[in-house]
């Protein structure tokens, strides 16, 4: 059987709060991204300061306009 393996290419954002127990989990995330990929212009790393849950306690950071 033939393998075939097919490389997409799209932006990343990490999003994640200073007081997260998932902080240094993400930083990691985020360093090893930026190693396995060739355009690291596509890669975002978002920490917010003073929280834990960013989507819960600021919320309104990230709010869509449409």
């Amino acid at each position: 059987m033939n393998s075939c393996v097919v490389w997409y290419s799209c932006p990343v954002l990490l999003l994640t709060g200073q007081q997260s127990v998932f902080n240094n989990t993400t930083k990691a995330l985020h360093l090893a991204i930026l190693k396995a990929v060739a355009d690291r212009t596509k890669i975002e790393f978002v920490e917010v300061v003073g929280v834990a849950n960013v989507l819960e306690e600021r919320v309104h950071y990230f709010h869509c306009y449409g």
